[in-house]
């Protein structure tokens, strides 16, 4: 394929990301676009396999594309368990970010047994996998793309290829996992339990669990049939065999669950206890604040605003000025306030709304003293300051800057004095207001400046 045509798939990817698609949509529409510029195989393997991933774990959480032979259980247990190359994880831990079954087999394929056993039978010679790695190093997916043997092996072309529009699918699945919910359903209060054998068979389940395998995207699930991410997670803790699997997944109604998986039975041999719950906030502010795009100090201030934190506390454990963190704070809040994220945002703690909400600027007014006088409020502050608020040693507190004045027009000043919640001696949060007295009849004035005359000169 020309590198002009190549240019042109670059182009309705880019176009494809902004489209507002869900995961198993995007997957669907860029297949075909992947495959114009890589050719695959004819028939069932035309188009790539997305492996959807948590980024944390790098556990699947979701498979798309052609049908596969193998249930949901037997890809799985090929993933964790059997002893091959070429998985998932290999290319997700793989800085490269594409390699080949030629490439891990030496140019013997024979040595993989999915080769022997599936691939050879199905006329499939060539196999290339590329890790999905986004801006933020992170791996959301891996793409899995396959030739017959009567196809050309993939070449450095297609390797670089791949390597040039994973981020921008990767950002497509990003972005995926922030589309519209398609369910109402209430998310369960109490965990649900699923016990699985070591061949992926159904043991036990308890009643709460069919509450959640029925908000798990692709379903509806019957009691022999269990969800990919059950899959995953119980083969997951088989090959870990003393450490527990936990992966997270976003359910139909926007909310998100935690799956952890425990062994019954030491060894390989036994069953595993998958435990289905709500996700916690300490693992689930990071995944949102990766999934919303936010800087790591972003992420910084968004995690500490969850926490319950005030804005110059916030300040003082990062070693930022009050400005910056409102400025951050009003950048990430609006793209984390999305109803999309469910359990996540807008976090349910009060003190933490207040936060968000202060820091977003939708209740802040610019304030300056007009005189040397006492504080309108208590708390551990100074007393009496000689200046305007700007520079003054109410900084620290988070007080708003004169940058942020809103001209009210003529008779008394109302300003709205924020940033004080967690000040030492002071009641919560809280907004304080007070009338400065000032008669002015100019419109467009801001106020006073340093020097104690108004800015419009009178």
């Amino acid at each position: 394929m020309s590198s002009r045509a190549r240019d042109r798939v670059r182009r309705d990817l880019d176009e494809l990301v902004d489209a507002g698609l869900d995961v198993a949509a995007f997957c669907a529409a860029a297949g075909p676009l992947v495959a114009r510029a890589v050719p695959s195989a004819t028939g069932a393997a035309a188009t790539p396999t997305w492996y959807a991933l948590d980024p944390r774990s790098l556990l699947i959480t979701g498979v798309y594309g052609p049908e596969c032979e193998l249930d949901s259980a037997a890809q799985m247990r090929w993933e964790y368990i059997d002893d091959d190359v070429n998985k998932s994880i290999d290319i997700a831990q793989n800085p490269t970010a594409v390699q080949t079954l030629a490439e891990v087999t030496d140019g013997n394929p024979w040595l993989s047994p999915i080769y022997r056993d599936y691939m050879y039978d199905h006329d499939l010679a060539q196999e290339m996998l590329v890790a999905l790695r986004g801006a933020d190093s992170r791996v959301w997916a891996t793409v899995r793309l396959n030739r017959t043997r009567a196809m050309a092996a993939f070449d450095e072309s297609d390797r670089q290829f791949m390597r040039s529009v994973a981020p921008c699918l990767a950002e497509g699945i990003r972005r995926g996992l922030l589309a519209d919910v398609t369910s109402n359903a209430p998310t369960p209060v109490s965990p649900g339990l699923v016990v699985v054998d070591r061949l992926g068979l159904p043991v036990a389940m308890s009643a709460t669990a069919r509450e959640w395998l029925a908000l798990f995207p692709g379903g509806p699930w019957s009691d022999g049939k269990y969800p990919l991410p059950i899959h995953a997670v119980s083969f997951a803790t088989l090959a870990e065999t003393s450490a527990s699997a936990m992966l997270r997944i976003r359910l139909i109604n926007g909310h998100w669950a935690t799956l952890h998986g425990v062994l019954t039975e030491p060894g390989r041999t036994g069953s595993v206890s998958v435990i289905i719950g709500p996700t916690s906030r300490e693992h689930l502010a990071p995944l949102t604040a990766a999934i919303y795009g936010l800087t790591p100090r972003e992420q910084q201030v968004a995690e500490l605003i969850l926490r319950g934190h005030a804005t110059h506390r916030i300040a003082h454990r990062l070693e930022i000025s009050p400005y910056t963190t409102q400025g951050t704070c009003a950048t990430s809040s609006p793209r984390s306030a999305s109803p999309a994220a469910g359990n996540s945002w807008p976090p349910s703690s009060s003190k933490a709304g207040n936060a968000i909400e202060r820091c977003s600027g939708r209740s802040r007014r610019s304030f300056q003293a007009p005189r040397p006088g006492p504080w309108p409020h208590r708390g551990d502050h100074r007393g009496r300051c000689p200046r305007s608020f700007v520079g003054c040693s109410a900084d620290r507190f988070g007080c708003p800057s004169l940058a942020d004045s809103t001209p009210i027009g003529s008779g008394p000043r109302r300003h709205t004095i924020t940033g004080l919640a967690g000040t030492p001696g002071l009641d919560p949060p809280t907004d304080w207001t007070i009338m400065d007295g000032w008669t002015h009849t100019r419109p467009g004035c801001a106020g006073r400046t340093l020097d104690g005359r108004h800015a419009c000169g009178s």
